[in-house]
């Protein structure tokens, strides 16, 4: 009922998931998992709207950080995409703090938001 309603008024939702099916592992690999399945990496953009109109999402130090694996950046710009943008809590300020890690990074405390495809 909810993709017919859809279709009607040319909008569409996605389920998805903000970060912790993924949590722990590297971009890359996550991104890799994700494109075996009818699932995709969201990027800073989706990201940053999510965390927008959620605030909660991302308000502790102690929540699981975000990766967003569906973007790549070149922090040399040297044509070489290593890196991917991240969201995370400043520890000194208690805000939310844009910046990159690398592609390959991997910490427990970070994880990779993605959406799903309807079938």
């Amino acid at each position: 009922l909810l993709v017919e309603s859809q279709r009607l008024f040319g909008t569409r939702l996605l389920p998805g998931q903000l970060r912790l099916r993924y949590g722990g592992r590297r971009a890359r690999a996550s991104r890799e998992v994700m494109l075996q399945y009818p699932e995709f990496p969201l990027n800073a953009f989706a990201v940053g709207i999510i965390l927008l109109t959620h605030p909660d999402r991302l308000d502790r130090v102690d929540q699981l950080w975000i990766n967003c694996a569906g973007d790549e950046f070149s922090k040399e710009n040297d044509g070489k995409f290593e890196d991917v943008p991240s969201f995370d809590i400043n520890h000194a300020e208690g805000h939310i703090h844009f910046d990159t890690n690398g592609y390959g990074y991997s910490e427990s405390y970070y994880g990779s938001p993605s959406g799903f495809l309807f079938q």
